[in-house]
């Protein structure tokens, strides 16, 4: 009886393996050859040789087995989120604990933290605005369940209502995703803003009055739920294709009723396609700025108020060094109109003596 012989096991990589060093080397090298040499390339390319040399001991170490173009690709990523990511996040919170005067105060980043304008809760018992915090979360939640939701019952139309139904929906639920950001929001003002074709033929036919409903959470919500519905759409879809028809037919057969099997059977399977839908929604949510920027109005989220503030900053930090600038113009003028006058009156004097 022959004994199987069987091969010896690949030896993992070590310090010889040189496509760490090569990827560290040409990241190295196309960064000084692109870049002119300052400081910042300089950067550039300790943050490649760093990136290299990461990855040139992850494979030593036995991480990612030993493979070190995938070692390297890791490291390249992480330091590209590091720089691009997690630094400006960084900066941002850190001049919050920064006061006009250049000093560090902790009290001055606690202020601005858990200022009115950002957890404010007055909308609930008085007039008052609440804060941006607020507004953005109650509009993340409310796009979460009504994409959820429609996108649910869209699901189980094209899956178990024939297949009719799927080729339509299907493009249907392409359509939101493929269109730029400001259509669905400039859409929804042409049809139901004070002069839209909706508005005007509700106007004119059942004489309901003219209003600016769409500007705040209803118009936002609305576009929001538009364009978050495909994405539940497919999640939920795929996960319905998953599901047996015949676990289905089983508690049919069973003499159970529609409601029983579907609350039995068909939502205890689909039930995590539909908790990611919701976070989709909700993260898509938070992260949305075009339909807030034209459809919000007064109603503030996070999005449009962080750019608004960043914008505003540089608008007002323009706008001190052009007056700045201006006020030394002037000021350089009128020293020469009084140098100038000076020497008119010395001249004046002159001729008087003589």
């Amino acid at each position: 009886m022959n004994t199987p012989v069987i091969p010896p096991a690949a030896k993992p990589k070590t310090f010889a393996d040189p496509y760490g060093w090569l990827l560290a080397v040409l990241a190295t090298g196309t960064a000084l050859l692109l870049m002119p040499w300052t400081l910042a390339s300089g950067y550039v390319a300790l943050g490649c040789l760093l990136a290299g040399l990461a990855s040139w001991f992850a494979t030593r170490a036995g991480a990612f087995k030993s493979d070190s173009t995938i070692a390297g690709t890791v490291c390249v990523v992480s330091l590209l989120l590091l720089i691009f990511v997690v630094y400006p996040i960084g900066r941002m919170l850190l001049a919050a604990f920064i006061d006009d005067k250049g000093q560090w105060v902790v009290q001055n980043a606690m202020a601005r933290f858990f200022s009115d304008d950002v957890w404010g809760t007055g909308c609930i018992v008085g007039n008052v605005r609440c804060g941006v915090a607020i507004n953005s979360m109650v509009l993340a939640i409310l796009a979460g369940l009504g994409s959820t939701f429609f996108g649910f019952a869209l699901a189980l139309l094209a899956e178990r209502g024939g297949r009719r139904f799927q080729a339509g929906l299907r493009v249907l639920s392409i359509l939101p995703v493929v269109t730029p950001p400001f259509v669905i929001g400039l859409a929804i003002i042409i049809l139901f803003g004070r002069t839209g074709i909706a508005t005007q033929l509700l106007s004119d036919w059942f004489d309901v009055p003219r209003s600016r409903w769409i500007y705040g959470l209803p118009g936002v919500l609305l576009a929001q739920v538009i364009c978050f519905t495909p994405l539940a759409f497919l999640l939920i879809s795929g996960a319905l294709r998953l599901v047996s028809p015949t676990l289905e037919e089983a508690g049919q057969v069973l003499r159970g009723s529609r409601w029983h099997v579907f609350r039995t059977v068909t939502w205890p399977l689909v039930r995590p396609a539909i908790a990611n839908a919701f976070l989709l929604g909700f993260v898509e949510s938070l992260a949305d700025f075009a339909n807030p920027l034209v459809l919000s109005g007064n109603f503030e989220v996070l999005s449009t108020k962080i750019f608004f503030a960043i914008a505003g900053a540089q608008h007002d930090a323009l706008t001190r060094r052009d007056s700045g600038a201006h006020a030394a113009a002037a000021d350089r003028g009128r020293v020469r109109a009084a140098a100038a006058l000076a020497r008119q009156r010395v001249l004046h004097l002159g001729r008087r003596q003589r």
